[in-house]
């Protein structure tokens, strides 16, 4: 039995050897980030700040840690999100915005448990981000400025579609594995010239591992792999001619390549009586190789569930995650905080509703730049049954 467990974890590893074995070329790094792997999904599992991936009870848990103990027969869940976005920041006469945006729904998972285990599949849309530049054209002749403006338009959109499943073995674990296709893509103008992307795909890998020491501790090991994501654009680029006395504008094909970071989880959940649930997570995220500029990274959740009776309950957390300050490209630590409440409508059947904000943490970082001010709010609704 010893053995079967350790040689699982020497495969585990020995597949995250193979999978970075080789380098790629990196022409420019994400704009954005992947905040704790995805945006937040689960509003059960975010309101208690993302500490949840050894709840042994939460079946949003399967996005994030498919080793998750599941005792229902069937599980579907569904939620939306509303992203609100303010001003990033403003240098002289350059001026960046970003807008928040409706994502409905913004996750979906159907699973069922046989005997052998538990299957699940789902949808997730990961990331949708608009931005919006708008600059004053300044010319040598004109330092003041021409008064005229330059609009750039920039929209970009990632989902996934994944299939897990996961059973027990041995005595107290269980073991799961999810595999979902990643599809990005990216539209928008610059300078109403309009720019288009070719759909890229790539795939990304969780791994979950479950420990039940007894029905008061729980612990959980979740790996989290993205596969490099490359995609092509197509945008009209200006072009001189060789005596320099016109510029031509023609279409070019660009495409950008570049390495996401994989994430190691471990979490800790703890039930100290019954209406209480303490949690906690400690996040080891691989930067280095992304850019040269960043640093790996261990972050940190916690998370606490109070559930006064039957029908309601109380969570509440905070975390840490790797934001992009206007600084030498530079990943800097923001705090989130984060509640929710869970009400539960008939058995089985839960809606939940909960916010997440940095907002009490912007710092202003130099004279010209500061962090994103963000807030979001996730609504959802949760039906299984026994």
């Amino acid at each position: 039995m010893k053995f079967r467990f350790y040689f699982l974890l020497l495969c585990v590893f020995s597949l995250s050897s193979a999978l970075y074995a080789g380098d790629v070329d990196r022409l420019k790094p994400p704009v954005w980030v992947y905040e704790n792997g995805f945006t937040p999904t689960g509003v059960s599992f975010w309101a208690s700040g993302g500490a949840g991936i050894a709840n042994p009870h939460n079946a949003e848990v399967l996005f994030y840690n498919p080793g998750s103990r599941i005792k229902t027969e069937y599980v579907f869940l569904m939620g939306g999100l509303k992203h609100f976005e303010k001003s990033f920041f403003q240098i002289q006469d350059l001026e960046i915005k970003i807008g928040g945006k409706w994502l409905l729904p913004s996750y979906l998972l159907i699973g069922r448990r046989f005997n052998s285990g538990f299957l699940f599949l789902g949808f997730q849309n990961v990331y949708h981000f608009k931005k919006k530049f708008i600059s004053k054209v300044v010319t040598i002749e004109q330092p003041e400025g021409t008064g005229e403006f330059l609009t750039n338009v920039e929209e970009q959109s990632l989902q996934n579609f994944f299939i897990g499943f996961n059973r027990p073995f041995l005595t107290h674990f269980n073991f799961g594995l999810k595999i979902g296709l990643l599809r990005h893509s990216l539209s928008g103008e610059i300078g109403h010239r309009k720019i288009d992307s070719k759909t890229g795909y790539s795939y990304n890998l969780n791994l979950g591992l479950n420990y039940k020491i007894n029905d008061q501790l729980q612990m959980a090991l979740t790996y989290r792999y993205l596969d490099p994501l490359k995609y092509k654009f197509r945008l009209e680029a200006p072009m001189v001619s060789d005596n320099y006395d016109s510029i031509e504008y023609v279409m070019t094909e660009i495409e950008r390549h570049f390495r996401l970071p994989w994430f190691l989880d471990f979490g800790i959940h703890l039930k100290p009586a019954k209406s209480l649930q303490l949690m906690l997570k400690l996040e080891y995220q691989e930067w280095k190789k992304v850019s040269k500029y960043y640093d790996n990274r261990l972050q940190l959740a916690l998370g606490a569930t109070i559930t006064p009776n039957e029908k309601w309950q109380l969570s509440f957390g905070a975390f840490t995650s790797g934001q992009y300050p206007q600084k030498d490209d530079d990943l800097e630590d923001t705090p989130f905080v984060t509640a929710g409440i869970d009400y539960q409508l008939k058995s089985g059947l839960l809606f939940s509703i909960s916010a997440l904000s940095n907002t009490f943490f912007v710092n202003q970082v130099n004279d010209n730049a500061k962090q994103m001010d963000r807030s979001q709010i996730l609504f959802g609704m949760a039906w299984a049954l026994e």
